[in-house]
């Protein structure tokens, strides 16, 4: 246990308060979609599941643009609290505030002018194209909301404000399943996107609690320079563009389904997205941990310290993969019902779908600590192609052959292979790196400055 890092010491306890903390960060978002689907399928029916999976492409790519500001606003905030240099780390908070600002509510406005575009796909009924108009009603709402919800959440976190998180978090999910059963009830579709909105408000208010603190360091100042807009974009980029390739993901996804199964394939495909978003968002809780001991590392220029930090998550990935795969396994047969699924040949087709797609977990958990951490590490290339690969390339080339070869049950064949496949593809460009032997391989840290270095709690 040592070995792996896990003794009780500074970068063990600290991990353990930052990753439980932000892991349930990155599951709120999932929870609420989840309960989104849940209960519009319980209460509407499974046509309205397949409605929400056509407008899940527009809700990842406001969290894209919410993660583009939010997240490399906390990166270099982190930077600057390693150097010691508070101002700086204010004048950073400032300028992803008004970043915030601005890209939610420009968002909001793109979404408002190209509301007929989001959810129109050919060969779908019209009962489904309904039901999705229905739902994108006030969605169309939420891109601010997220913005300063992923900023909050990170600053606060990273400013030892771990019980607000926790209370916004439960306070977002509690709010957004109790006003879902009311609104669902009264308005229908429409009702569970308009809790999801005013669950996000709820949980912002409870964010902004940390700015009364009296432990409080976090001062708004006018401040905002290209140059480090830009510094602040490149150590966005992974994350944010995570969801875009989500987003194009979920698009092609939907386009073939519809196009070579019909509609019907949407509720199946509703479960497995909805699976995949556990997935990410379980798994980036490590990488969100990571971030704070990393770039602090980072910028005491302690490689020992990142190396020891990245040793123990890249082992709580495999186990925290490893128990999603046994847990879905297990689940199989009830998590088609959760979201309404309860015809005899449709219930089997996506049970089937979520065993199969259950062994990929392990290869999506390490994957996403490792593109997180190349992006921590200024390999931003690099973060973006495996991401790239993980994502989009091979779900979309796997998905689209082995449907060709094996009809719909190879959809999921191929989806659940291309985790290994992209992995296979990324440690390939990785060892292209460490050719001269002056790299360690993965983690690309110096091999002489580790060599010559030692890391005091």
């Amino acid at each position: 246990m040592e070995r792996l890092g896990l003794k009780k010491n500074f970068i063990s306890e600290k991990f353990k308060s930052i990753f439980l903390v932000s892991t349930l960060s990155m599951l709120v978002e999932y929870i609420v979609m989840l309960s989104d689907n849940v209960i519009a399928g319980n209460l509407v029916g499974e046509r309205a599941v397949a409605a929400i999976t056509l407008v899940g492409p527009a809700f990842s790519i406001s969290v894209f643009f919410a993660f583009l500001v939010s997240q490399g606003t906390i990166i270099l905030m982190a930077f600057a609290v390693g150097e010691g240099d508070r101002e700086k780390a204010n004048r950073y908070f400032s300028q992803g505030l008004i970043l915030c600002f601005a890209v939610g509510a420009g968002l909001t406005v793109l979404f408002l002018l190209f509301r007929e575009e989001v959810f129109r796909l050919g060969h779908v009924s019209q009962e489904v194209a309904a039901y999705a108009a229905q739902y994108y009603r006030y969605l169309c709402f939420i891109p601010l909301l997220q913005a300063l919800n992923a900023l909050f959440y990170g600053v606060v976190l990273n400013e030892g404000g771990e019980r607000i998180c926790m209370i916004s978090s439960a306070a977002q999910v509690s709010g957004n399943i109790a006003m879902s059963l009311l609104l669902c009830s009264q308005m229908g579709v429409a009702g569970v996107s308009l809790a999801s909105v005013l669950s996000n408000v709820l949980a912002d208010a409870i964010l902004c609690l940390q700015f009364f603190q009296k432990q409080n360091q976090l001062r708004f100042t006018w401040y905002c320079r290209l140059r480090s807009v830009l510094s602040m974009l490149k150590y966005s980029v992974n994350d944010s563009f995570r969801y875009l390739y989500l987003a194009a993901f979920q698009v092609s996804l939907n386009l073939f389904l519809v196009y070579r199964f019909g509609d019907n394939a949407l509720i199946t495909a509703a479960v497995i997205l909805n699976l995949l978003n556990l997935m990410l968002s379980a798994f980036d809780g490590i990488g969100e941990g990571m971030q704070v001991l990393v770039n602090v590392y980072r910028g005491e220029k302690n490689q020992r310290g990142i190396f020891r930090s990245m040793r123990l998550g890249i082992f709580v990935s495999a186990a925290e993969g490893l128990a999603v795969t046994a847990a879905l396994l297990l689940l199989s047969g009830q998590i088609p019902r959760l979201f309404g699924v309860k015809e005899g040949a449709l219930l089997s087709q996506t049970q089937t779908a979520v065993c199969i797609y259950a062994l990929s977990a392990v290869f999506i958990s390490i994957g996403i600590l490792l593109s997180a951490y190349y992006c921590f590490i200024d390999e931003i290339k690099l973060s973006l192609a495996l991401s790239f690969l993980l994502l989009l390339f091979f779900p979309i080339l796997c998905a689209v052959v082995f449907g060709g070869l094996w009809g719909l049950t190879g959809v999921w064949i191929g989806l659940a292979i291309s985790s290994a496949a992209a992995l296979a593809a990324g440690f390939l460009l990785v060892g292209g790196k460490c050719r001269d032997g002056k790299k360690v391989f993965p983690l690309l840290l110096d091999q002489e400055v580790l060599e010559n270095q030692a890391a005091f709690d």
